[in-house]
Order: C-alpha cells, then structure tokens, then sequence
C-alpha cells in the first residue's frame, strides 16, 4: 500500500490538504498539534487508504489519540508526541 509523500501536502488556510483532499483541519494556531507534526506522523506510521478509511468516521486528533502517536500526560496537563 502507498504510503503519504511529503510534497504532496498543501495547505489552504486552516486546512491541509493531500492531492486534493481533507486530510485535517487546524482552529488552533498554538496548540500541540501542528501541521508538520501531522505531516511527519502520517508519512511516518500511515498508508494513504488506512488513513482516509478511518477518517471517515474518526476525527484526525482521534486516530492519533487511539493509536497512541499522541497522549494526554496528566502530570505536565499537556498533549506529548510519541513516536515521532
């Protein structure tokens, strides 16, 4: 299965897009989850089909959230990236 290219991301605004589709949309400029960050984890630990299939029921933050790229340490009350 393919995997993500980095070059194929384009942002638009508040959102980022791959070939043309809606890959997640970004409200907070100052928070944890950042464009490049996403980028990185999706061409590092996703297949291009997985990814879209999940997103159609699944919001972007949760599919990082429920296979552990990203957790809520309770300790520091902050989001911290994983296996990026």
């Amino acid at each position: 299965m393919p995997s993500f290219i980095k070059t194929e991301f384009h942002s638009d605004g508040d959102y980022l897009l791959y070939q043309g589709k809606f890959v997640a949309r970004f409200k907070h400029k100052n928070g944890p989850f950042t464009k490049a960050k996403l980028i990185k984890a999706l061409c590092k630990y996703y297949t291009i089909s997985d990814y879209f299939t999940r997103l159609k029921d699944e919001a972007p933050f949760g599919i990082l959230l429920q296979d552990r790229v990203v957790e809520y340490s309770s300790t520091t009350r902050k989001f911290e990236w994983f296996r990026i």
